[in-house]
């Protein structure tokens, strides 16, 4: 009977172990020392530049569109490395500076997994930093496209919640638009700033907890 006991007690502690390394946590961008490994996506050969903090002012990242097509901020390997939690969100910061064609799109993010890509859009940028948070779930304006270079429409089918979840647990890629206007010409500004990057996601269990697990259930093997 006490060995049943044992055993009840270390598969509530698998239990509990398991349930705590599931939480959300937060993966997050702030730009204070670099560009963590963000990347251009789409944009010919034009690069995200680094703005370091000065005085009261924080890094941030920033992209000058180059194409007529739809250009990307992409997102490091550290923000899909793990499932991003449904329930969660994605938020930042972002500012537009523009001369020349009119501001004609609403701000954008994709998400690709599972096979699937989802964008989102909420409302037109503006030349000042503003703070913009996606709800990762259903009802929140997510549609299914065939890829990113598609115009966000009302015809695009909403996604599911299925469909979410499929994309937010194989998540391989996230983006934030830095493209806000519908041409191009090299002698125009179209650049988008980046600011202040968080993601939910839950974090896979830790090694240590499932080595403790392992030490505990070995101990109990050779009672």
């Amino acid at each position: 009977m006490v060995r049943n006991h044992v055993a009840v007690g270390i598969a509530g502690l698998v239990v509990a172990t398991l349930a705590t390394a599931a939480t959300a946590d937060v993966v997050s961008s702030s730009f204070e020392t670099g560009l963590d490994g963000w990347t251009s996506f789409q944009n010919g050969a034009f690069a995200p530049e680094w703005v370091p903090p000065a005085g009261p002012n924080s890094g941030y990242a920033r992209l000058t569109d180059s194409t007529t097509g739809w250009g990307y901020f992409r997102a490091p390997a550290a923000f899909t490395a793990q499932a991003a939690q449904y329930g969660g969100a994605l938020s930042f910061s972002l500012r537009h500076d523009v001369q020349g064609d009119p501001v004609s799109y609403s701000v954008r993010v994709g998400l690709t997994g599972g096979g699937l890509t989802l964008i989102n859009e909420q409302t037109l940028p503006t030349s000042s930093w503003t703070s913009y948070t996606f709800g990762l779930e259903l009802g929140l304006g997510w549609r299914v496209f065939s890829d990113l270079s598609r115009n966000y429409s009302a015809a695009a089918p909403l996604a599911t919640q299925t469909q979410l979840e499929a994309v937010l647990s194989g998540l391989n890629g996230l983006y934030i638009a830095a493209d806000y206007t519908p041409g191009y010409a090299p002698s125009d500004l179209d650049r988008t700033s980046i600011d202040d990057v968080s993601l939910t996601v839950v974090p896979a269990p830790g090694a240590a907890a499932l080595l403790g697990l392992g030490g505990l259930l070995s101990a109990l093997r050779r009672r």
